[in-house]
């Protein structure tokens, strides 16, 4: 992880936090369901399917695993990464 200064870049960078025109950095939609631990208090009924296909292609015959999140699956416990909590 790199250092809190250079935390909002990486955010940024990856589309998980955007600046708004006051220069406050907000979670996106991607960055609510993947580290908030109730992404359902600011997008009820958002979620988010994952594949992992054997080869560069989606292809059905080639599925190797699929899943359902309906957020939180990367909050660390007891921390956010978008704020100093």
């Amino acid at each position: 992880m790199p250092p809190a200064g250079r935390r909002p870049v990486l955010f940024r960078n990856l589309r998980l936090a955007a600046v708004d025109e006051s220069g406050a950095i907000h979670p996106t939609v991607l960055g609510l369901l993947l580290f908030s631990s109730e992404p359902d208090r600011f997008l009820t009924g958002a979620y988010v399917d994952v594949a992992v296909y054997d080869g560069p292609e989606p292809d059905a015959d080639r599925l190797r695993q699929s899943s359902t999140t309906r957020g939180g699956c990367a909050t660390p416990p007891g921390r956010c990464l978008l704020h100093s909590c």
